[in-house]
């Protein structure tokens, strides 16, 4: 009680991202949304640890240590965290919850990944993130991933598909009524909510 004020739990928000696509590019782009609370925000990445625009520590910081160092740290009021699908198979996740859960594309991120028991595996890293964000989350899908329609059954309320493509067939079908989807239209950017 003497640590937290009444009804807090000491918790801050985290984004957390995977995935084969631009991971470190994506945090970027969530650190630059965030800023504008003016907030203090942490980044864990393939490129070092950061607090707003300071490096901490240089190198690939996507790591399990990378993500405990930037969430012990009492300067940080928001948490970006980068993690290589990889990465989450062989160490683990690194925290209980986040608030959103971006799935940057579930498909094989090294050579040797091409074997089905690699591409099962993967795709189970990909699940525990996104289980991470539940119940009240967001979890974020690139709707060209050939897991993005199991996902979004299973998370209808939760799931943001998102695609490049405006005429998308996972985005522009219906199997989950709840669902939204983010797309690209000529240089629009269109959400669409059912």
């Amino acid at each position: 009680e003497s640590l937290f004020p009444n009804g807090q739990t000491g918790r801050i928000p985290l984004a957390a991202i995977t995935g084969s696509g631009d991971n470190e590019a994506c945090g970027r782009w969530l650190v630059h949304l965030l800023r504008e609370r003016g907030l203090r925000i942490g980044m864990a990445s393939s490129t070092g640890l950061y607090l707003n625009e300071r490096r901490l520590k240089g190198g690939d910081q996507a790591t399990l240590a990378g993500s405990r160092a930037l969430l012990l740290s009492p300067e940080v009021e928001t948490a970006v965290l980068e993690r290589s699908l990889r990465s989450i198979r062989r160490e683990g996740l690194g925290w209980d919850r986040c608030d959103a859960a971006v799935i940057t594309g579930r498909f094989a991120d090294g050579p040797y990944d091409k074997d089905a028991n690699e591409d099962s595996e993967t795709a189970k890293s990909a699940r525990v993130m996104a289980d991470a964000a539940l119940p009240r989350g967001t979890v974020v899908i690139d709707a060209a991933d050939p897991a993005a329609a199991d996902l979004a059954s299973s998370y209808p309320d939760a799931v943001i598909l998102v695609s490049a493509l405006s005429d998308h067939p996972l985005s522009a079908a219906d199997p989950c009524p709840q669902r939204r989807s983010v797309l690209l239209r000529g240089s629009d950017i269109v959400l669409l909510e059912r």
